[in-house]
């Protein structure tokens, strides 16, 4: 487990420090665009179906649980979106040899 550590730090650091992967994903859009586009669709999916649920039901879900819904939706969108950056970047390594 200890020897892959330095490799994976050094990865990270590689990623996060090169302008081409911390502005672009492997699909060449930007990342700030996805994550947008992922809070945008969060926000509208959320309070419809929360709409849907008050209208067809006599259950009401509360503006602090729809915010949290909101808000993991669009963690895990950056966290797939980093990785798939990161893999994208993996592709394009080429070993020291």
């Amino acid at each position: 487990d200890g020897a892959i550590e330095p490799y994976m730090d050094a990865l990270a650091w590689r990623v996060l420090t090169t302008p081409t992967l911390r502005s672009r994903s492997t699909y060449g859009v930007s990342m700030k665009k996805i994550i947008l586009w992922t809070f945008l669709t969060a926000v509208v999916v959320v309070n419809l179906l929360g709409w849907l649920v008050g209208v067809y039901s006599d259950v009401t879900i509360g503006a602090v649980f729809r915010i949290a819904l909101i808000m993991g939706i669009t963690t895990i969108g950056a966290i797939f979106t980093g990785a798939a950056a990161l893999l994208g970047f993996l592709d394009t390594e080429k070993p020291n040899n």
